[in-house]
């Protein structure tokens, strides 16, 4: 069903709207009450893998193009200062493009496991330790205009102490030109 889109490097674009709270930078007293609101701009590379076959029940075998990436990476503007984006180096970002009904490409669902390592100025280096899961409806592949709404999930600095959450995220896939 996907064999034509398997083993692809694809260099895209990502526009990330994104809300993060953050607790006092000083005292580290986990009330998360200052509130940032920025976009990253950013790129990466999607890898695809050879396509997968599911079989549930009687309902008929549903494909699955997995894929991964590499070089994460992005950045925007805070009323704090420039905010920095990158994949972790510890915990692979993966992903698949499942199908929905039998026998038919597309609509798919696109879904995904993200980890990532933020730099925030007077914060340091915050990280997800637990996955945010982007999800979305495409029509296509690559699935560029896709809008991906991104779950919450709280960062962490590296005494691994939570220091802020990111929430309420909305990520665009975008080609390169």
């Amino acid at each position: 069903m996907y064999e034509m889109f398997q083993n692809m490097r694809n260099l895209v674009k990502t526009e990330t709207n994104s809300r993060i709270f953050l607790d006092d930078p000083e005292s580290k007293d986990g009330e998360f009450k200052n509130y940032l609101s920025y976009i990253n701009y950013g790129t990466m590379e999607v890898i695809t893998q050879p396509p997968i076959l599911t079989r549930w029940g009687e309902g008929g075998p549903l494909y699955m193009l997995p894929w991964y990436i590499e070089n994460m990476q992005g950045e925007g503007d805070s009323p704090m200062g420039r905010i920095k984006v990158v994949g972790s180096p510890e915990l692979m970002t993966t992903g698949v493009i499942r199908q929905n009904v039998p026998g038919q490409a597309f609509p798919a669902t696109l879904e995904a496991s993200v980890f990532q390592v933020f730099e925030i100025p007077k914060y340091g280096r915050l990280v997800n330790r637990a996955q945010v899961v982007i999800s979305a409806i495409v029509d296509a592949l690559p699935p560029f205009g896709a809008l991906c709404k991104c779950s919450a999930a709280l960062l962490y600095d590296d005494q691994n102490v939570p220091r802020g959450i990111v929430d309420g995220r909305a990520l665009t896939i975008l080609e390169m030109k």
